[in-house]
């Protein structure tokens, strides 16, 4: 992490990045507005009644899967996070890293839905039925938490980018860095869940606790440590080696 008092100027290709992702958290607010039904509803409103607001939900969850997309677009001047934000690491806390390589797994884990699904339904479109229906069908294969924990992770990272760069497009609200290494705790706290939450819905699962506690009545923090250990290993990270070196 760059360790002067002067920040470094932005690339500007983070600086594109940014603007990107704060387009994509307004649709994610805007589709999690809808979801929640926090929205007025009446007669004299724009919508009129909770079919509607469940209507524009559905539609924002695809805005916002296609926007997430984008953010790891693979055409050469398209954005992506992976390839630009990477050969910035070296001037950020070393948690950055950590981060990245989250980001880089988990994100690994949906790709093919998310695009199939981007290109059948989302930015671009279908022009038949069977398409559009092989797009919808996407949605049943992903799990929605992941997406959720990339953009808090993104959230997170982007706020060590801002410890260290002078941005174009700064945050409405700064935090020092013990604020945001109390994010990435909170992060890796909702992380290890995700992990269980995921391991759960697992055969392999069910199995484990037959085997564990109707079996063997292993003990619950080794099963616990075995979920994570599980999980990363799905990521294709470790959390316990001593050098986070980020992956190709």
């Amino acid at each position: 992490m760059n360790t002067t008092q002067k920040l470094i100027n932005e690339h500007e290709d983070i600086a594109a990045l940014l603007h990107r992702w704060a387009n994509l958290r307004g649709v994610h607010g805007a589709y999690k507005a809808f979801l929640n039904e926090e929205i007025l509803v009446g007669e004299d409103r724009v919508c009129s009644d909770i079919a509607d607001v469940k209507q524009v939900a559905s539609s924002l969850l695809t805005v916002y899967y296609s926007y997430l997309y984008s953010m790891f677009d693979k055409p050469k001047a398209s954005t992506n996070f992976l390839e630009s934000t990477k050969k910035i690491l070296p001037d950020l806390d070393s948690k950055a890293t950590e981060i990245w390589n989250y980001i880089n797994g988990l994100w690994s884990a949906i790709e093919s839905e998310m695009m199939q699904l981007r290109h059948k339904i989302g930015f671009h479109g279908e022009r038949t039925f069977d398409g559009m229906t092989h797009g919808y069908k996407q949605f049943h294969k992903i799990n929605p938490l992941i997406p959720e924990q990339i953009l808090l992770w993104m959230t997170v990272f982007f706020r060590y980018v801002d410890l260290a760069y002078s941005l174009s497009e700064a945050h409405l609200h700064s935090l020092d860095g013990k604020a945001v290494d109390g994010f990435f705790a909170y992060a890796l706290d909702q992380q290890e869940k995700l992990a269980i939450f995921l391991f759960a819905n697992t055969q392999e699962f069910m199995d484990s606790m037959t085997e564990e506690f109707l079996v063997n009545g292993g003990d619950i923090d080794d099963f616990k440590q075995a979920v994570r250990d599980k999980f990363y290993s799905l990521i294709n990270f470790d959390p316990r080696s001593a050098a986070h070196v980020v992956k190709d």
